[in-house]
């Protein structure tokens, strides 16, 4: 009996199907796709004199700094810096055209992927962290 009721639905291969034309040409209205949303807690390596420092920014206000410096990448000049965009880094801080995707150092990725595994632990989220107290206009060396 199923192979009778397969051959009587490849009988009706001369019908085309009917689409709705008008429904493949709308858009979903403005704003149901929601916003990008990017990370609350930016991880940057920053190029200071002789090395390199990693802080934790969130709205461009550092509230961390990690107390150990580190041997900056050959490529970084000083003033530059390196920011987490997802799985790779953005160079940002020097010419236009020195502004690129790159390969994060080490300590840098992990860097993050320690500070976030803390912050699990504790029960918070990167948004959670306060700025750091500044003394004379510049910014703290302590950790919260």
């Amino acid at each position: 009996m199923a192979i009778v009721a397969a051959l009587a639905a490849c009988g009706d291969r001369e019908r085309p199907l009917a689409i709705d034309s008008g429904a493949l040409d709308t858009e979903p209205p403005p704003g149901a796709l929601g916003s990008v949303r990017r990370p609350a807690t930016t991880y940057r390596m920053v190029h200071a004199g002789e090395r390199c420092n990693v802080v934790f920014e969130q709205g461009g206000v550092e509230v961390r700094r990690l107390p150990k410096a580190y041997a900056c990448p050959r490529d970084l000049e000083p003033e530059e810096s390196l920011r987490i965009t997802g799985m790779t880094c953005l160079r940002e801080g020097g010419p236009p055209a020195r502004n690129i995707p790159v390969v994060c150092p080490d300590y840098l990725t992990n860097a993050e992927r320690d500070h976030r595994h803390e912050l699990e632990t504790q029960g918070l989220s990167p948004i959670d962290l306060q700025p750091l107290p500044t003394t004379s206009g510049a910014p703290s060396a302590s950790a919260n």
